[in-house]
């Protein structure tokens, strides 16, 4: 029984293997490289972006604050204007509105009849129909029936 020989190495397609491999070596070192630049980049916008986000907050605060006091000032002009009008006799004074006066009434309501004897009535005859119409409770239990029925438990 004879073996057979071994097959002779392919000198060629194995330096063709490591000429791919380094390649594939450099490609992926070179793709790492860029994924760290990209990431680096991401961290730096969105530090840019945190950043301009507070400046917005600040900038629309102060705004806001601007605004409230523009309108305070209008407000405080107009009424110096209005009072130094006033005093110069230029306008009038605006009289207060005027209230519409009620008709009188014909007759008295059933709650101005209603002497305070009779709203006492009513109210306790309100009271007993509620207590009637409740459900009634039951009695409270003794003290020492609740004792008795915790020595039994243990």
């Amino acid at each position: 029984p004879s073996a057979a020989p071994p097959p002779a190495p392919n000198d060629d397609r194995v330096a063709a293997l490591e000429r791919r491999l380094d390649e594939r070596r450099r490609e992926l070192e070179s793709e790492q490289e860029e994924h760290r630049q990209a990431r680096a980049e991401l961290r730096q916008l969105r530090k840019r972006v945190e950043s301009l986000r507070r400046i917005d907050l600040v900038s629309t605060s102060k705004l806001e604050l601007l605004e409230d006091r523009l309108a305070q000032l209008g407000r405080e002009h107009y009424d110096v204007i209005s009072q130094l009008a006033l005093l110069k006799g230029e306008v009038q004074p605006v009289p207060p509105p005027q209230r519409k006066a009620r008709p009188p009434r014909a007759e008295p309501s059933a709650a101005d009849a209603i002497s305070d004897g009779e709203a006492a009535a009513a109210r306790e005859e309100l009271a007993t129909m509620v207590d009637e119409t409740a459900e009634p409770q039951p009695p409270p239990r003794a003290a020492a029936a609740t004792d008795s029925t915790l020595e039994h438990s243990s």
